[in-house]
């Protein structure tokens, strides 16, 4: 766990999720390993929260680990507590492939692995549609992934926890307007559930992902700063 040594200060604080790229040196024979980790910090503003997740990385890096960079830096709304959302995405997808999305209970990392959170503490990931009351999206669906920690006493409560905030954030018709339509949200089901085996404070890993990878993709690196969301959402609005 990284320690911030920033405790005392009396200033208000931010929480951002970091995710930093690792992989193994590239072997021309075998490719290499790609890892995403995903990292709690607690910082100031958002560059003091961009410099501690690089020297985080940096920290991370030995002679077999190489830190290719930042994959994204998120401004978290709430600080890390049950229930607080993590981080969200928007995709567009076709009907089969929000299928693959949706994930059955038996294929959630927190079953397949079989290996209960030390900490109690879970990552939680739910799918919801965006549905056109009237008219459509056309041929593809608006897609939103959010992710939540959730506190729980095993696989089984995390999935019924995760469950019902997927059921709460659906809404009714007409509850909101899409590209001029009336729309309203549909929960599709869970995406993941993995569990955190570290408390979740300044520094703390809270999961990490493998990456199918090849040597041919080390050409593409980890976005630049000003592509990271807290620097393009605070360029949006600086232009509004």
């Amino acid at each position: 766990m990284f320690k911030s040594g920033i405790k005392n200060r009396k200033e208000k604080m931010n929480w951002y999720l970091a995710s930093l790229q690792l992989h193994t040196p590239p072997n021309l024979s075998s490719g290499y390993r790609l890892r995403r980790y995903h990292y709690l910090v607690e910082a100031g503003d958002h560059e003091e929260g961009y410099r501690r997740s690089i020297e985080l990385g940096n920290r991370l890096a030995t002679e077999s680990r190489v830190f290719a960079g930042l994959d994204d830096l998120l401004l978290i709304s709430d600080p890390p507590k049950d229930g607080s959302e993590l981080s969200w995405s928007q995709i567009e997808l076709t009907p089969k492939e929000l299928a693959t999305e949706v994930r059955p209970k038996e294929q959630l990392r927190a079953f397949v692995e079989r290996q209960p959170s030390s900490s109690g503490w879970y990552v939680g990931s739910v799918v919801l549609c965006e549905i056109h009351d009237a008219g459509s999206h056309g041929e593809r669906l608006l897609i939103w992934i959010n992710s939540y920690l959730i506190v729980a006493k095993g696989a089984e409560a995390a999935y019924e926890r995760i469950m019902q905030i997927g059921r709460e954030l659906q809404d009714n018709a007409g509850s909101h307007f899409c590209d001029g339509d009336k729309a309203h949200w549909e929960f599709k089901g869970i995406r993941d559930i993995v569990p955190v085996h570290e408390r979740p404070t300044d520094g703390s890993l809270l999961w990490c992902d493998d990456i199918s990878a090849t040597t041919g993709d080390l050409k593409n690196t980890p976005p630049e700063k000003s592509d990271l969301s807290v620097f393009k959402w605070a360029a949006e609005q600086d232009a509004r």
